[in-house]
């Protein structure tokens, strides 16, 4: 059985697919190119159920996924007539697409059907910002007309928006980010737990670890550095943040990142041990 918090959530993950052919789904679908010496994903096809794809429109190689959104299926006017749109993929967008890939990969475990549908759910508000800013569909909060349920869907999935931009601010508070959104921070935080199955100010915190995890392996800031550019005034609270996420210190993390980026540029054992046999 779908435990309570997970039905609440506005994406339900169902299946991971390393390919699809020319057919059609009951569910939406999230289909991205995938290649090993082209690390960038430049977009994200969103597809609407029972679209058939022509086999020309599939990226080569690429991935799937099937899930149920009665959110989306309640958005008006955010799909075009033809089903299927094809959205910009930020950074913070390909992180989650390569979360998602790395979870399919490993072994069934209790959680893992929540951190699917909880990725989407991530996923899906970026996207639908990306969306909003190229082709100026609704407002992201729905105005008088739309029924509360998706009005109060949407409010809280540019709530996580509103995080991620100004998370660099030592001083945003609950009270901000409800504020932002139009809503009672009591209130706010009550439904934001509905959907996402923690508080406001513990998804900010992890949004903040989560970048900071980023910065450790892609540049060489120091912690304090790190600390300014997402919101943290003490690095000693930062660096046990990041070691209760990640199981090390920050510097640890980094060194062990640069060792399996080095690793994964070596040739194999077989290449270097077989010779290369001519004539």
């Amino acid at each position: 059985m779908m435990p309570q918090f997970e039905k609440a959530l506005p994406a339900h993950f169902i299946d991971f697919r390393s390919s699809i052919k020319e057919d059609a789904s009951s569910n939406y679908r999230l289909i991205w190119h995938t290649d090993a010496n082209d690390q960038a994903v430049i977009c994200v096809t969103l597809v609407a159920p029972h679209i058939r794809l022509r086999a020309e429109e599939l990226p080569r190689p690429h991935c799937c996924i099937d899930f149920y959104s009665s959110f989306l299926t309640s958005m008006q006017g955010t799909m075009p007539q033809k089903r299927t749109l094809r959205i910009s993929v930020s950074s913070y967008a390909h992180d989650i697409l390569t979360m998602l890939s790395s979870l399919a990969h490993q072994p069934a475990f209790r959680q893992r059907q929540v951190r699917f549908s909880i990725a989407i759910t991530s996923l899906l508000a970026e996207l639908l910002d990306d969306l909003r800013n190229e082709q100026k569909p609704d407002p992201a909060i729905p105005k008088k007309g739309h029924s509360e349920g998706l009005r109060g869907a949407r409010a809280i999935l540019y709530a996580t928006r509103y995080m991620k931009k100004h998370m660099s601010d030592p001083q945003l508070s609950l009270q901000d980010i409800a504020g932002a959104i139009g809503y009672n921070s009591n209130y706010f935080c009550r439904e934001f737990s509905k959907i996402f199955s923690v508080s406001p100010i513990r998804f900010l915190n992890q949004l903040r670890v989560y970048h900071t995890l980023r910065l450790l392996e892609q540049s060489d800031m120091g912690v304090g550095a790190i600390c300014l550019l997402v919101g943290f005034t003490n690095p000693s609270r930062l660096s046990s943040m990041v070691k209760a996420a990640s199981g090390m210190t920050p510097l640890q993390f980094r060194r062990s990142k640069k060792m399996q980026s080095l690793a994964e540029k070596e040739p194999s054992n077989v290449d270097r041990i077989v010779p290369k046999w001519t004539g």
